[in-house]
């Protein structure tokens, strides 16, 4: 764990921060590569710019949010005391609340809605993996302890402990689901939310960090079945609709 990066002797900068900084510089050349691969009209792509402002905005704001209610810490005191952290499931409904509204109205209502929400999708799933690195950097959302192979060396409660590197876990599984999704981008949103929402669901249940049960179920299990239920309802009305509307027709920029 390498919480700080030392830039001189009374300076330093959180290895976090850096992660995130790098996640959205990724994320965001991600997005107008493949706009350009899928053939989105210059204007909407360059549209998208406010949206994606509006999506990181409410992102970051749910993300503080759920931080708070999952840890009960609701300091109004001071800003550095309400932004006591950041929750990534949060942050995804925050974003989810700004970007389809958005990709609607951006996507000619309706026509590119879709195709731009499975490229946000993909930019998440890079992003996001790369975030999770940092979380490995900073020392946040690690697992029980294990004397298993699986385990790593991490310091938890003033000591150093063997525990299941949950956040690398994820980070794993997300560069897998961008590496095939960024070559088929059709159908990235559900992808994300079905696959992503079984696999936090159940790597939940080795995280190590107490954030509270509900019903014997973390905040973030009950997120990854609002995911699931959300992801098989819209796969079903995709696969019925999508192919109807299109066929016979040619994509007019």
């Amino acid at each position: 764990m390498f919480p700080l990066i030392e830039i001189t002797d009374s300076e330093s900068v959180s290895t976090y921060n850096v992660m995130v900084g790098i996640a959205l510089i990724a994320a965001i050349l991600t997005f107008y590569s493949l706009c350009k691969k899928q053939s989105v009209p210059r204007a909407e792509t360059e549209n998208m710019a406010a949206v994606i402002a509006l999506t990181l905005l409410s992102a970051a704001l749910w993300s503080v949010l759920l931080n708070n209610f999952e840890h009960h810490q609701w300091d109004f005191s001071s800003p550095s005391g309400f932004v006591s952290g950041f929750t990534f499931y949060g942050g995804l409904l925050g974003g989810l609340l700004a970007a389809v509204p958005g990709c609607y109205l951006i996507g000619r209502k309706g026509r590119l809605t879709f195709t731009l929400l499975d490229i946000l999708s993909v930019c998440l799933m890079l992003g996001h993996a790369i975030g999770r690195i940092g979380c490995f950097l900073g020392g946040c959302c690690y697992g029980k302890p294990t004397d298993g192979v699986l385990g790593l060396p991490y310091p938890i409660g003033g000591s150093w402990v063997r525990a299941y590197p949950t956040q690398l876990y994820d980070s794993a599984f997300l560069f897998l689901l961008f590496l095939y999704s960024r070559k088929n981008v059709s159908n990235a949103l559900q992808r994300y939310l079905l696959f992503y929402g079984l696999f936090r669901f159940f790597i939940e249940f080795l995280r190590g960090d107490d954030r509270g049960l509900s019903w014997g179920l973390s905040p973030s299990q009950w997120i990854s079945v609002l995911l699931i239920i959300a992801g098989t309802p819209l796969t079903l009305i995709r696969e019925r609709k999508i192919p109807c509307r299109n066929k016979g027709r040619r994509f007019q920029k």
